[in-house]
Protein backbone atom coordinates (compact mmCIF):
# COMPACT_ATOMS: atom_id res chain seq x y z
CA UNK A 1 0.00 0.00 0.00
CA UNK A 2 0.89 3.66 -1.20
CA UNK A 3 -0.38 6.97 -0.14
CA UNK A 4 -0.43 9.60 -2.70
CA UNK A 5 -0.26 13.17 -0.98
CA UNK A 6 -2.32 15.61 -2.49
CA UNK A 7 -0.78 19.52 -2.22
CA UNK A 8 -4.26 20.76 -0.86
CA UNK A 9 -5.94 18.72 1.98
CA UNK A 10 -9.52 18.63 -0.02
CA UNK A 11 -12.04 15.89 -0.77
CA UNK A 12 -10.62 13.59 -3.48
CA UNK A 13 -14.40 11.61 -4.83
CA UNK A 14 -13.13 12.09 -8.02
CA UNK A 15 -10.63 9.27 -9.54
CA UNK A 16 -9.41 7.76 -12.98
CA UNK A 17 -5.96 5.46 -13.88
CA UNK A 18 -4.26 6.01 -16.80
CA UNK A 19 -1.67 4.50 -18.79
CA UNK A 20 1.67 3.45 -17.65
CA UNK A 21 0.40 3.62 -13.45
CA UNK A 22 -0.56 7.25 -14.29
CA UNK A 23 -3.37 7.78 -11.73
CA UNK A 24 -5.43 11.39 -11.18
CA UNK A 25 -7.67 12.43 -8.50
CA UNK A 26 -9.43 16.16 -8.07
CA UNK A 27 -12.59 16.97 -5.91
CA UNK A 28 -16.44 16.86 -6.50
CA UNK A 29 -16.98 19.74 -4.14
CA UNK A 30 -17.55 22.95 -5.26
CA UNK A 31 -14.07 25.06 -5.79
CA UNK A 32 -12.19 28.15 -7.62
CA UNK A 33 -11.39 26.33 -10.55
CA UNK A 34 -11.48 22.62 -10.66
CA UNK A 35 -8.48 20.95 -9.73
CA UNK A 36 -6.75 18.07 -11.07
CA UNK A 37 -3.70 16.29 -9.79
CA UNK A 38 -1.97 13.30 -11.29
CA UNK A 39 0.42 10.88 -9.44
CA UNK A 40 2.77 8.09 -10.98
CA UNK A 41 1.05 5.42 -8.91
CA UNK A 42 4.73 4.55 -7.22
CA UNK A 43 5.58 8.31 -6.22
CA UNK A 44 4.47 9.82 -2.91
CA UNK A 45 3.61 13.92 -4.76
CA UNK A 46 2.19 14.84 -7.59
CA UNK A 47 4.11 14.82 -10.73
CA UNK A 48 1.83 17.32 -12.70
CA UNK A 49 -1.33 19.43 -11.70
CA UNK A 50 -4.33 21.58 -13.60
CA UNK A 51 -7.11 23.96 -12.65
CA UNK A 52 -9.43 24.48 -14.86
CA UNK A 53 -10.74 28.10 -15.98
CA UNK A 54 -14.41 26.90 -14.21
CA UNK A 55 -15.66 25.82 -11.16
CA UNK A 56 -16.31 22.69 -9.71
CA UNK A 57 -14.77 19.07 -10.24
CA UNK A 58 -17.74 17.13 -12.46
CA UNK A 59 -15.91 14.30 -13.95
CA UNK A 60 -12.49 12.94 -14.80
CA UNK A 61 -11.14 10.66 -17.36
CA UNK A 62 -8.27 9.24 -19.23
CA UNK A 63 -8.52 9.47 -23.05
CA UNK A 64 -5.04 7.73 -23.52
CA UNK A 65 -2.16 10.24 -22.02
CA UNK A 66 -4.86 13.05 -22.11
CA UNK A 67 -6.39 13.96 -19.03
CA UNK A 68 -10.16 15.00 -19.77
CA UNK A 69 -11.27 17.28 -16.66
CA UNK A 70 -15.33 18.33 -16.68
CA UNK A 71 -16.70 21.29 -14.45
CA UNK A 72 -19.71 23.22 -14.04
CA UNK A 73 -19.62 24.89 -17.00
CA UNK A 74 -17.73 22.69 -19.63
CA UNK A 75 -14.77 20.13 -20.02
CA UNK A 76 -10.98 20.68 -21.27
CA UNK A 77 -8.72 18.10 -22.45
CA UNK A 78 -4.62 19.61 -20.76
CA UNK A 79 -2.42 18.06 -23.69
CA UNK A 80 0.95 18.27 -21.19
CA UNK A 81 4.68 17.53 -22.53
CA UNK A 82 4.87 13.55 -22.39
CA UNK A 83 8.26 14.05 -21.85
CA UNK A 84 7.86 16.40 -18.54
CA UNK A 85 4.79 16.77 -16.48
CA UNK A 86 5.19 20.09 -15.54
CA UNK A 87 5.42 21.56 -19.06
CA UNK A 88 3.15 24.74 -19.68
CA UNK A 89 -0.17 23.60 -20.70
CA UNK A 90 -2.94 23.80 -23.03
CA UNK A 91 -5.99 22.97 -23.50
CA UNK A 92 -9.05 21.49 -25.89
CA UNK A 93 -12.33 22.79 -24.37
CA UNK A 94 -15.58 22.23 -25.00
CA UNK A 95 -18.96 24.10 -23.95
CA UNK A 96 -20.38 20.98 -21.81
CA UNK A 97 -22.25 22.02 -19.16
CA UNK A 98 -22.59 20.13 -16.35
CA UNK A 99 -20.81 17.18 -17.94
CA UNK A 100 -20.49 12.99 -17.20
CA UNK A 101 -18.08 11.09 -18.54
CA UNK A 102 -18.99 7.27 -19.87
CA UNK A 103 -14.67 6.90 -21.55
CA UNK A 104 -13.88 4.56 -23.97
CA UNK A 105 -10.91 3.27 -25.50
CA UNK A 106 -10.33 6.46 -27.81
CA UNK A 107 -13.42 8.19 -27.32
CA UNK A 108 -15.75 9.58 -25.12
CA UNK A 109 -19.63 9.76 -24.72
CA UNK A 110 -20.60 12.81 -22.64
CA UNK A 111 -24.25 13.84 -21.23
CA UNK A 112 -24.64 17.34 -20.84
CA UNK A 113 -27.10 20.00 -19.84
CA UNK A 114 -28.19 22.14 -23.24
CA UNK A 115 -30.83 24.79 -22.41
CA UNK A 116 -32.21 23.27 -19.85
CA UNK A 117 -32.65 19.91 -21.51
CA UNK A 118 -30.06 16.70 -21.34
CA UNK A 119 -28.27 16.00 -24.86
CA UNK A 120 -25.05 13.01 -25.45
CA UNK A 121 -22.50 13.47 -27.91
CA UNK A 122 -19.31 11.14 -29.13
CA UNK A 123 -16.34 12.87 -29.16
CA UNK A 124 -12.90 11.90 -30.63
CA UNK A 125 -10.49 13.91 -29.51
CA UNK A 126 -7.87 12.94 -31.89
CA UNK A 127 -10.01 14.08 -34.64
CA UNK A 128 -12.22 16.27 -33.19
CA UNK A 129 -15.07 14.61 -34.81
CA UNK A 130 -18.51 13.36 -33.12
CA UNK A 131 -19.87 10.22 -34.55
CA UNK A 132 -23.32 11.06 -33.40
CA UNK A 133 -25.29 13.37 -31.07
CA UNK A 134 -28.61 12.23 -29.65
CA UNK A 135 -30.39 15.56 -29.72
CA UNK A 136 -32.67 17.46 -26.22
CA UNK A 137 -34.53 15.32 -24.34
CA UNK A 138 -37.44 16.46 -22.41
CA UNK A 139 -37.06 19.90 -20.98
CA UNK A 140 -35.96 19.83 -17.44
CA UNK A 141 -33.52 16.92 -17.84
CA UNK A 142 -30.16 17.06 -16.28
CA UNK A 143 -27.32 14.05 -15.71
CA UNK A 144 -25.79 12.90 -12.83
CA UNK A 145 -21.97 12.62 -13.28
CA UNK A 146 -21.15 8.82 -12.03
CA UNK A 147 -21.66 7.40 -15.78
CA UNK A 148 -20.76 3.91 -16.52
CA UNK A 149 -18.90 2.35 -19.63
CA UNK A 150 -19.34 -1.58 -20.50
CA UNK A 151 -15.99 -3.57 -20.43
CA UNK A 152 -16.53 -4.39 -23.83
CA UNK A 153 -17.04 -0.97 -25.07
CA UNK A 154 -20.50 -1.50 -26.28
CA UNK A 155 -22.97 0.01 -23.72
CA UNK A 156 -22.71 3.59 -21.97
CA UNK A 157 -25.06 4.10 -19.01
CA UNK A 158 -25.72 7.48 -17.17
CA UNK A 159 -28.32 8.42 -14.69
CA UNK A 160 -30.81 11.25 -15.75
CA UNK A 161 -33.32 13.70 -13.44
CA UNK A 162 -36.45 15.33 -14.44
CA UNK A 163 -37.80 18.16 -12.83
CA UNK A 164 -37.40 19.16 -9.90
CA UNK A 165 -40.56 19.03 -7.24
CA UNK A 166 -40.89 15.95 -7.24
CA UNK A 167 -37.92 14.89 -9.11
CA UNK A 168 -38.04 11.69 -11.50
CA UNK A 169 -34.63 9.92 -11.80
CA UNK A 170 -34.07 7.42 -15.23
CA UNK A 171 -31.22 4.99 -16.25
CA UNK A 172 -30.63 5.27 -19.82
CA UNK A 173 -28.80 2.78 -21.83
CA UNK A 174 -27.17 3.94 -25.54
CA UNK A 175 -25.32 1.88 -28.02
CA UNK A 176 -21.91 3.24 -28.19
CA UNK A 177 -21.60 2.77 -32.14
CA UNK A 178 -24.46 4.89 -32.73
CA UNK A 179 -25.75 6.52 -30.01
CA UNK A 180 -29.68 4.77 -29.89
CA UNK A 181 -31.00 3.78 -26.66
CA UNK A 182 -31.07 0.48 -25.51
CA UNK A 183 -32.58 0.39 -22.46
CA UNK A 184 -34.31 2.68 -19.90
CA UNK A 185 -36.02 2.45 -16.53
CA UNK A 186 -37.27 4.64 -13.93
CA UNK A 187 -35.55 4.52 -10.56
CA UNK A 188 -37.29 5.12 -6.89
CA UNK A 189 -36.68 9.08 -6.50
CA UNK A 190 -36.38 8.66 -2.06
CA UNK A 191 -32.75 7.86 -2.82
CA UNK A 192 -30.37 9.99 -5.33
CA UNK A 193 -28.34 7.45 -7.27
CA UNK A 194 -25.19 8.76 -7.70
CA UNK A 195 -23.05 6.39 -9.95
CA UNK A 196 -23.76 3.07 -11.82
CA UNK A 197 -21.18 0.84 -12.85
CA UNK A 198 -21.51 -2.35 -15.12
CA UNK A 199 -20.75 -5.70 -13.81
CA UNK A 200 -17.65 -7.50 -15.56
CA UNK A 201 -20.21 -9.50 -17.94
CA UNK A 202 -22.18 -6.42 -18.84
CA UNK A 203 -25.56 -8.39 -17.48
CA UNK A 204 -26.19 -6.24 -14.56
CA UNK A 205 -25.64 -2.22 -13.22
CA UNK A 206 -24.46 -1.65 -9.73
CA UNK A 207 -26.29 2.15 -8.41
CA UNK A 208 -24.71 3.66 -5.65
CA UNK A 209 -27.38 5.95 -4.01
CA UNK A 210 -27.64 8.46 -1.45
CA UNK A 211 -29.60 6.08 0.42
CA UNK A 212 -26.20 4.09 1.89
CA UNK A 213 -27.73 1.29 -0.67
CA UNK A 214 -25.66 -0.23 -3.77
CA UNK A 215 -29.12 -1.85 -5.68
CA UNK A 216 -28.36 -4.36 -8.44
CA UNK A 217 -29.91 -4.17 -11.69
CA UNK A 218 -30.28 -6.48 -14.81
CA UNK A 219 -28.94 -4.34 -17.46
CA UNK A 220 -30.89 -4.84 -20.27
CA UNK A 221 -34.52 -4.49 -18.47
CA UNK A 222 -34.20 -2.98 -15.50
CA UNK A 223 -35.48 -5.59 -13.51
CA UNK A 224 -33.99 -5.14 -9.53
CA UNK A 225 -31.48 -8.79 -9.15
CA UNK A 226 -30.41 -7.26 -5.97
CA UNK A 227 -28.58 -5.33 -3.22
CA UNK A 228 -25.22 -5.22 -1.76
CA UNK A 229 -25.79 -4.99 2.19
CA UNK A 230 -23.52 -3.26 4.54
CA UNK A 231 -24.06 -3.80 7.95
CA UNK A 232 -25.12 -1.44 10.33
CA UNK A 233 -25.60 0.53 6.53
CA UNK A 234 -22.44 2.11 6.22
CA UNK A 235 -22.63 4.80 3.94
CA UNK A 236 -20.71 4.20 0.69
CA UNK A 237 -19.19 6.72 -1.15
CA UNK A 238 -18.10 5.55 -4.63
CA UNK A 239 -17.60 1.55 -6.82
CA UNK A 240 -15.69 0.32 -8.93
CA UNK A 241 -15.90 -3.58 -10.51
CA UNK A 242 -12.44 -5.52 -11.53
CA UNK A 243 -11.72 -7.25 -14.86
CA UNK A 244 -12.47 -10.66 -12.73
CA UNK A 245 -15.93 -9.22 -11.87
CA UNK A 246 -15.14 -8.04 -8.32
CA UNK A 247 -16.88 -5.22 -6.89
CA UNK A 248 -15.39 -2.80 -4.64
CA UNK A 249 -17.20 -0.23 -2.70
CA UNK A 250 -15.84 2.51 -0.78
CA UNK A 251 -17.17 3.36 2.14
CA UNK A 252 -17.27 6.61 4.65
CA UNK A 253 -16.08 4.39 8.00
CA UNK A 254 -12.72 4.04 6.15
CA UNK A 255 -12.75 0.34 4.16
CA UNK A 256 -13.20 -0.64 1.42
CA UNK A 257 -15.33 -4.16 0.66
CA UNK A 258 -15.57 -6.42 -1.80
CA UNK A 259 -18.00 -7.85 -3.08
CA UNK A 260 -19.05 -11.53 -5.61
CA UNK A 261 -20.83 -10.49 -8.49
CA UNK A 262 -22.31 -13.70 -8.11
CA UNK A 263 -23.55 -14.61 -4.59
CA UNK A 264 -23.67 -10.80 -3.87
CA UNK A 265 -22.18 -11.64 -0.62
CA UNK A 266 -18.98 -9.39 0.90
CA UNK A 267 -15.61 -11.33 0.54
CA UNK A 268 -13.09 -9.30 2.22
CA UNK A 269 -13.06 -5.77 4.18
CA UNK A 270 -9.54 -3.67 3.23
CA UNK A 271 -8.97 -1.09 6.27
CA UNK A 272 -5.92 1.15 6.30
CA UNK A 273 -7.75 3.48 8.97
CA UNK A 274 -6.77 6.70 6.65
CA UNK A 275 -9.78 8.53 7.19
CA UNK A 276 -13.37 8.68 5.40
CA UNK A 277 -12.89 7.48 2.15
CA UNK A 278 -14.50 9.29 -0.99
CA UNK A 279 -14.33 7.37 -3.94
CA UNK A 280 -12.55 4.19 -5.13
CA UNK A 281 -11.14 2.70 -8.96
CA UNK A 282 -8.97 -0.14 -10.64
CA UNK A 283 -6.44 0.57 -13.03
CA UNK A 284 -7.92 -1.24 -16.38
CA UNK A 285 -5.47 -4.52 -16.15
CA UNK A 286 -6.68 -5.34 -12.74
CA UNK A 287 -3.01 -4.66 -11.19
CA UNK A 288 -3.64 -1.64 -9.02
CA UNK A 289 -6.43 -0.10 -7.03
CA UNK A 290 -7.13 3.33 -5.57
CA UNK A 291 -8.76 5.12 -2.68
CA UNK A 292 -9.49 8.83 -2.48
CA UNK A 293 -9.72 9.97 1.14
CA UNK A 294 -11.76 13.37 2.58
CA UNK A 295 -8.28 15.12 3.24
CA UNK A 296 -6.09 14.83 -0.01
CA UNK A 297 -4.84 11.35 0.13
CA UNK A 298 -4.75 8.79 -2.74
CA UNK A 299 -4.59 5.37 -1.00
CA UNK A 300 -2.62 3.14 -3.48
CA UNK A 301 -2.41 -0.59 -3.65
CA UNK A 302 -1.28 -3.99 -5.31
CA UNK A 303 -4.52 -5.89 -6.20
CA UNK A 304 -4.63 -9.49 -4.96
CA UNK A 305 -8.71 -10.21 -5.03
Amino acid sequence: MRVLQSKYPRSLGLLAFGPNGLVAAASAEFQTGALAEVWDATGPTPVWSYTTTGYGGRALAFLGTRLLVGFSTGAELPDPNAANWRAPVTASRASWPHPAFAPLADRVVVGYTDRGAAALVCWTPSSRKRPWRVERWEPGTYFRTGAATSADGTRVAFVTNVGSDPCKQFVTAHDTSTGDRVARWELDPTGAVLQLAYSACGTKLFARSSAHTVDVFDASTGARAGELVHPGRAFVTGIAVHPDGTVACARADGTVALWSPDTLNATRVLNWKAGRLEAVAFSADGALAAAGTEDGKVIVWDVDV
